[in-house]
């Protein structure tokens, strides 16, 4: 969930004090803002909407300041106040911030150690550490407290993915997608969709031959090989490979885990049936010279590379690379040009791709049990979260950093940098659609096969966020076995890919479950069937 930008005035609202910054021993010495917000009065709000002009956030825009522990190690600024998004945030607020970011992998983790917390912590990764009554407070009573209206504007199922086993939600997750989201086809899926791409140039010298199975794939391979001997017909590296493993239904990048009848879970990679269809199909590929060996380590710069040189037919990535490889191709005269997949190919006559969706989120803001006046931080999430504060923190100020087109998607100004926009940096309530939309308005329209891509493989997922509930914590068990798993299959799935002759095959991959096996897959299953069906229960 990266970004794009930066900013341009100054506001004397920086020179106001800190509310709070660490806790105990350092409390004495830090300023005060103020008298702590009161409690929201319980009022119901009549036609509540985003809109209505007595949301709590709209009640107190005074100048009030906090200290944030920004960890988005990719952030352009350090500081609040200084670009464009920030600077509006405060206008229509009345909060800014003290900005401490991220120096390193355990930047954050010595803070917490130190028991000096600051106000509010931005952060994607571990949130489950920050999911603490001792660290953080919980979203759901400072709500009730300051602004009850807001529980009813949040998505149940948004809250239903954040709360813990302790009834108590800490954060809401950015980029939340809920069931309306995927039932809807108006809505696209990720530019990361796995897919496959070849070059239009050979294709047509092949006769344009239909690729719609598997087979199909397979047999214009083998066309390419026989008209173009120096050629790699098919090149799949190390990354951004997924696409033949998931269209034929061995699909675990999201979840270890398959929902089945009645809700009951079962491990993909012990489907033995399916894999073992995949890997010998791929094994074909290689016995018969069709696809790379050495591209099976490649990663994405290697992977690029071997296309510019221009010996490469087809080639797995993501939909986004599509038009990447061929800006590239562009830019070094090369004149070739790839055009992707838009569809899954069928194997056995039939679709088997039907990924599932099992991210929670992504990124969580925390009001900490340091702040003393959390009332207008979560006052001001319910602004964040809002559509008005999701455009402005992933699209910038309107007329300044971007403008509409006729489709209400917005052009991005590219003459001003990130830095000075300063979208993608502070959106603690982004949406996916939101940043998505981004990506929908081409920089070039000559090479913009991603927009559409989008939207043609959206029919073919479906989500189901409480599946994220089955992941491990670290150091437990159940997270050994599910790095096991992961670096099991990754430093064996190449043996077998390439085996030479059957008996190698058969030795790879029989070997390969039975080591499969010895992990203790059925105490990982157990612990997985427990968190899903606690998480069904909470969010009933």
């Amino acid at each position: 969930m990266k970004a794009f930008m930066r900013n341009a005035w100054t506001l004397a609202l920086l020179v106001l004090p800190l509310v709070c910054y660490g806790g105990g021993k350092k409390e004495a010495e830090q300023p005060s803002s103020g008298p702590a917000l009161p409690a929201a009065t319980q009022r119901p709000i009549a036609n509540l909407s985003w809109d209505s002009p007595e949301l709590s956030w709209r009640q107190d825009t005074s100048p009030v300041r906090y200290s944030l522990f920004l960890d988005i190690a990719w952030a352009p600024m350090d500081v609040w106040g200084n670009d464009h998004v920030s600077q509006k945030v405060t206008e229509l607020t009345g909060v800014s911030f003290e900005v401490t970011k991220r120096q390193d992998a355990n930047h954050l983790n010595t803070i917490i150690a130190s028991g000096e917390y600051p106000d509010a912590i931005f952060v994607f990764a571990n949130k489950y550490k920050y999911e603490d009554p001792a660290i953080s407070q919980p979203w759901n009573k400072l709500i009730a407290q300051y602004c009850p209206e807001f529980a009813q504007l949040i998505d149940p199922s948004a809250i239903a993915g954040a709360t813990k086993d302790d009834g108590n939600y800490y954060t809401l997750y950015t980029h939340f997608r809920n069931a309306a989201y995927w039932a809807d086809p108006a809505q696209p899926v990720s530019y990361g969709e796995a897919d496959l791409m070849f070059r239009s140039d050979i294709m047509a010298a092949l006769g344009n031959p239909r690729i719609e199975s598997l087979d199909d794939f397979y047999n214009v391979l083998k066309l390419c090989k026989q008209r173009y001997p120096d050629y790699t017909p098919y090149l799949e590296p190390n990354v951004n490979s997924e696409a033949i493993m998931s269209w034929m239904g061995l699909d675990f990048r999201f979840s270890d885990f398959k929902v089945g009848p009645n809700g009951r879970l079962s491990l993909i990679i012990r489907d033995k049936e399916k894999a073992r269809e995949y890997f010998a199909f791929k094994n074909k590929l290689v016995r018969e010279g069709l696809m790379s060996v050495e591209g099976l380590t490649y990663n994405f710069e290697q992977q690029k590379q071997a296309i510019l040189a221009g010996k490469v037919f087809a080639t797995a990535a993501q939909i986004y690379d599509v038009d990447l490889f061929n800006s590239e191709l562009a830019a070094s005269g090369s004149g070739n040009y790839y055009t992707a997949l838009n569809k899954p190919l069928t194997y056995q006559g039939a679709i088997r791709y039907a990924p599932v969706d099992a991210n929670p989120g992504f990124a969580g803001l925390y009001i900490t049990t340091a702040c003393k006046n959390p009332g207008r931080l979560i006052r001001l999430m319910e602004f964040m979260f809002s559509p008005q504060g999701d455009r402005l923190t992933q699209w910038g100020v309107e007329g300044l950093d971007y403008t509409l087109n006729a489709s209400g998607l917005p052009i991005i100004n590219t003459a001003i940098d990130w830095k000075t926009r300063g979208d993608n940096v502070w959106y603690f309530g982004a949406t996916f659609m939101t940043e998505v939309q981004k990506a929908l308005v081409p920089a070039d329209p000559k090479f913009s096969q991603v927009t559409q891509l989008m939207y043609d493989f959206k029919k073919y997922w479906t989500g189901d966020p409480l599946l994220g509930k089955t992941v491990p914590l670290p150091e437990t068990p159940e997270n050994e076995t599910k790095t096991s798993i992961a670096t099991f299959y990754n430093n064996n799935r190449n043996i077998i890919i390439s085996a030479r002759n059957d008996r190698e095959f058969e030795s790879a991959f029989n070997s390969f479950y039975a080591e499969l096996e010895s992990l203790d897959l059925d105490s990982y299953l157990a612990f997985a069937q427990a968190k899903y069906d606690r998480a069904k229960a909470n969010a009933r």
